[in-house]
């Protein structure tokens, strides 16, 4: 068993969009830990062989969420999978947002869209401008934003958009915050609960996405006291510790508020932060080594 590897579950779409595993694989070849990366969706790959399973850059789930959940039960049935089954599973479907508010987290105004009268709904709100996005959804898929007609109710496309994600499942409506055109997001990367670095990711102009292929820019930041006093009151309100957690906040930095809790596949910055792949090799090391003595 001492040969038995650490899988990291990719996707398809990910290898032609991401490196940042690659240079996760050379720290944890540096320490001597055989490691495979692997489709999450692969048919053919020996699961039960694995030492550890780490969900990493499963950039697709959200297209195929019965599939994927399936699969990592079913991986871990044998084998330890991070994170962990019960937090995958929260963390898949957006509506935490509204669980983690209700226990006290300051998070961007969200409300909950099942039927199109909660869309209509959103008309009595003083919301300058609409973001629509289903409950489940990653970088930034079918997340757009709409205007007010004038003083009146939102653009008839955002009617449009809403109707077509409700057809799929549920959906969710938050104000567009218009400082992230300036400010961006600062995302702070936790690992086994400990805060470990902090990047702030600017749209490019005339967008609001931050991801990089959407033109964004990244930069390492010291982030303010409230940001991690934030950021540590996300983590308190789990039910148990992630191995990673990235935790993606907007607004001033000393008035911050919560935009996700990435718990499934979230960039991680090692390409900007070098050091953080290998402490978080040396942690998947330290997990892996605990299940083999089991």
């Amino acid at each position: 068993m001492s040969s038995a590897p650490i899988v990291l579950a990719t996707s398809a779409n990910a290898r032609e969009l991401s490196t940042e595993d690659d240079v996760l694989i050379d720290a944890l070849g540096v320490l001597g830990v055989p490691v495979h990366l692997t489709d999450w969706d692969d048919p053919d790959y020996p699961w039960q062989n694995a030492s550890l399973v780490v969900v990493r850059t499963t950039w697709d789930y959200h297209l195929r969420i019965a599939e994927f959940t399936r699969w990592y039960e079913r991986v871990a049935e044998k084998t330890p999978v991070v994170n962990s089954p019960a937090l995958l599973k929260w963390n898949a479907d957006k509506r935490y947002l509204l669980e983690l508010a209700h226990q006290g987290v300051l998070t961007v105004k969200t409300k909950l869209l099942e039927s199109m009268s909660d869309f209509e709904a959103l008309h009595q709100e003083p919301w300058e401008s609409l973001v629509l996005k289903p409950a489940i959804s990653a970088g930034a898929y079918e997340t757009l934003v709409f205007e007010r007609d004038g003083l009146g109710p939102f653009v008839p496309s955002a009617k449009a958009h809403a109707e077509k994600l409700l057809e799929r499942g549920a959906v969710l409506a938050q104000p567009y915050l218009s400082g992230i055109a300036i400010e961006g997001e600062t995302s702070l990367v936790y690992f086994d609960g400990v805060f470990h670095h902090a990047v702030r990711k600017l749209p490019k102009a005339g967008d609001f996405r931050v991801q990089v292929e959407f033109g964004g820019k990244y930069a390492v930041v010291e982030p303010s006291e409230a940001q991690t006093e934030l950021g540590e009151a996300c983590l308190d309100a789990l039910p148990e510790i992630p191995t990673y957690a990235r935790v993606d906040l907007v607004g001033p930095k000393e008035l911050p508020c919560l935009m996700e809790l990435e718990l499934i596949e979230p960039e991680l910055f090692f390409l900007w932060v070098p050091e953080a792949a290998v402490n978080f090799a040396d942690l998947l090391r330290e997990i892996r080594a605990e299940h083999l003595l089991i």
